[in-house]
C-alpha cells in the first residue's frame, strides 16, 4: 500500500500528472498529452505513482513503480502552479522529479 494516501486527497478516478517539463493535462476524467511529447512520464491514479515505460532521464533509463515517503516531498510554488519536487531514491541513486497539481486538488499536508 502507498503512502500517497498522506499526501494527496483524491477521489478514485482523480489523476496527478507528472513529468519532466512535459506538457500534460487533465480532461474529462482522462490523461491529456500534447503532442510533443512521446509518451506520458509519470501519473498518480488511484493513489498510486506509477512510472510509464522507459524513459532514459539523468543518464539512464528507468522503469519503476514508486512509493514516495511524506518527508521527501517539498512544496514549491513555479508560475502561479503549485509544483511539487519529490526525491527518487532507486538502486542507482538519488534523482529529483517533479510534478503539477490541477486546480482544486487539496494536499493534506497544506
Amino acid at each position: 500500500m502507498s503512502r500517497w494516501e498522506d499526501v494527496l486527497s483524491l477521489e478514485d478516478e482523480e489523476y496527478v500528472v507528472a513529468s519532466w517539463g512535459a506538457d500534460l493535462s487533465i480532461k474529462g476524467g482522462k490523461l491529456i498529452q500534447n503532442k510533443r511529447m512521446k509518451s506520458p512520464k509519470l501519473v498518480l491514479t488511484n493513489r498510486r505513482l506509477a512510472y510509464l515505460g522507459k524513459e532514459k532521464l539523468f543518464g539512464g533509463i528507468y522503469e519503476f513503480l514508486l512509493s514516495i515517503p511524506l518527508e521527501s516531498i517539498k512544496v514549491l510554488i513555479a508560475g502561479g502552479r503549485l509544483l511539487k519536487h519529490v526525491k527518487i531514491r532507486t538502486d542507482e541513486g538519488e534523482y529529483q522529479a517533479g510534478y503539477l497539481i490541477p486546480e482544486g486538488i487539496k494536499l493534506a499536508n497544506d
